[in-house]
């Protein structure tokens, strides 16, 4: 069966890539909520260096000033856990939700960095969900 004029059009409009991103649980139970400019803080130095959802470390710490040195950009590199910066207002997320949980695959947008799905699982997320 040709594919509807609708899918089509989807596949044009959006481009898809795939990448890895960090989520807390409630960002994996609610993923539309995510984009891929998210950003968090690893704790790196005394305010945290600010990190985006796939983990690309920025120049910039927790607080929004720039210039963080190579060497706690390298740190922030190998952090795994980072923290939310706040929850936009959502009272459905409580202080638990602050930390990431699980880094997972995930298929984005690439002109607005917003989810479209869960991209392939690894073995790493199959014991994850254990």
């Amino acid at each position: 069966m040709p594919e509807s004029p609708k899918s089509i059009f989807r596949s044009f409009a959006s481009q898809q890539a795939t990448g890895r991103w960090c989520f807390t649980y409630y960002e994996l139970e609610h993923p539309e909520n995510c984009r891929a400019s998210d950003l968090f803080a690893a704790p790196v130095g005394e305010i945290g260096v600010l990190v985006r959802r796939d983990g690309t470390v920025t120049n910039q710490w927790a607080d929004g000033t720039s210039g963080v040195p190579a060497h706690l950009r390298d740190d922030a590199d190998f952090e795994d856990v980072l923290y939310k910066l706040g929850h936009g207002g959502n009272a459905a997320q409580n202080d638990n939700d602050e930390e990431t949980c699980v880094w997972r695959n995930v298929k984005y947008d690439v002109k607005t960095g917003r989810f479209l799905d869960w991209g392939a699982k690894t073995a790493m997320d199959m014991l994850d969900e254990v």
